[in-house]
């Protein structure tokens, strides 16, 4: 007989397929400040799915909204906040769970995974690093309560922001010792008509080591002024307690912001790879993903491989990470899926909360993100898209900050 944990467990796996699925539960309503979440029931739209948010099992799925384009061309970003793990230990509070365009799934619920009773799956399954989030000195981010700061569906932006207070330790930090203090951590997720854009606050009153770790499959290249290769490590951790010891084979490059990595996905015959849940899900074809990191300016770049102790599981994951040190950090990432050209050309910030992005057809758009290192009370994001110098369409939401009002003249 399942126990009340499973039975949560299998309810929250589902409501993620279904949402993947194109259901939905709630939607996200447009409005500028703090957008109520209403709840319509379980529905299967017929057209595009709409941006949707749950706060009790904490997936906040958001979709692309552009008129005129297929469903499948529409981009999918899902952000994890929600209960304690999500009614498991998942340590993976503030994770980008998944980007899906083409038919294609770059993500599920676990990069990988082969069932909950395995020792490797408990080492590395459920560990932060196999997420897409940001790790805190190579440890186990604390399975507790997040909170949500924004959830809002527009037409040139979707935006969901969410807010964790954790510990970190080798070892689950509520059954084992010793752990470090409490880290704010907070992820603010945004997703346009051609890129999704992930922004990241972290705070602690001690130095730490915060990298900002996506998982990705084949490598194409790492393209930033003043790259070059600096060191070489043969694992992440040597800790055979951390799950870190499994991503191996460690590159460290330095750049100068911006930096650009190039990755694709493959699916179906041309993968190789048929017994994996990634592929049996999704459309056959190649996707490709670049990753432009914005921020911080000087640019600590790790490529690794990443040990899956499967036999019918490729040795193509790659593990990118971006370097920070210091008391806080804040990371600005832009990532585009994509199948033949990309459309985002370039990639800057001024700073943290003022991203500027060029696009192939010579259209600049700006952001601006307010309140995401205040009390999380206030956080809003500004977006003006302009070419050859007019104006073309705007978009605000949340609380527009100082610096949204002094870029736009609002």
């Amino acid at each position: 007989m399942a126990t009340n944990q499973q039975t949560t467990m299998n309810r929250t796996k589902l409501t993620l397929l279904a949402l993947l699925a194109g259901l939905t539960t709630t939607d996200l309503v447009a409005e500028p400040a703090k957008p109520p979440i209403t709840t319509v029931g379980v529905k299967a739209l017929a057209a595009a799915p709409k941006s949707t948010a749950q706060s009790f099992n904490g997936f906040a799925t958001l979709r692309s909204a552009t008129p005129d384009r297929a469903p499948n061309e529409q981009i999918q970003a899902v952000l994890k906040g929600g209960t304690t793990g999500g009614s498991q230990p998942h340590f993976d509070a503030t994770s980008l769970d998944n980007i899906t365009r083409y038919g294609r799934s770059f993500w599920g619920l676990d990069a990988f995974s082969w069932g909950i009773s395995n020792e490797p799956y408990k080492l590395i399954g459920q560990a932060s690093v196999n997420r897409n989030m940001v790790v805190v000195d190579r440890k186990q981010q604390e399975s507790v309560l997040s909170s949500s700061l924004l959830a809002y569906s527009g037409k040139m932006l979707q935006a969901a922001a969410v807010e964790t207070n954790a510990r970190w330790s080798v070892l689950a930090p509520e059954t084992k010792g010793p752990s470090s203090e409490r880290i704010l951590q907070r992820r603010l997720l945004i997703v346009t008509d051609d890129y999704v854009l992930v922004a990241d606050y972290l705070k602690g009153s001690q130095s730490h080591t915060f990298d900002n770790v996506f998982q990705f499959r084949d490598f194409g290249g790492i393209d930033g002024a003043e790259k070059k290769l600096v060191w070489h490590d043969e694992q992440h951790s040597t800790d055979l307690h951390s799950a870190a010891q499994f991503i191996t084979d460690c590159d460290w490059y330095t750049a100068t912001a911006p930096a650009v990595g190039h990755f694709a996905f493959s699916f179906g015959p041309v993968d190789g790879n048929r017994k994996t849940r990634p592929t049996d899900i999704n459309e056959p074809g190649t996707v490709k993903m670049d990753i432009h990191s914005a921020w911080p300016p000087s640019q600590q770049i790790m490529l690794a491989s990443i040990v899956v102790p499967r036999r019918d599981h490729p040795q193509r994951r790659k593990v990118y990470g971006i370097r920070s040190t210091g008391t806080e950090a804040r990371f600005v990432t832009v990532l585009e899926p994509y199948q033949t050209t990309a459309v985002v050309k370039a990639v800057t910030a001024e700073a943290p909360d003022h991203i500027r992005v060029e696009l192939a057809d010579g259209r600049i758009q700006q952001i601006a993100i307010s309140g995401l290192d205040g009390d999380g009370k206030h956080v809003g994001v500004d977006m003006v898209e302009t070419k050859a110098g007019a104006a073309v369409r705007s978009e605000s939401c949340g609380y527009p900050g100082e610096l949204g009002r002094a870029v736009w003249g609002k």
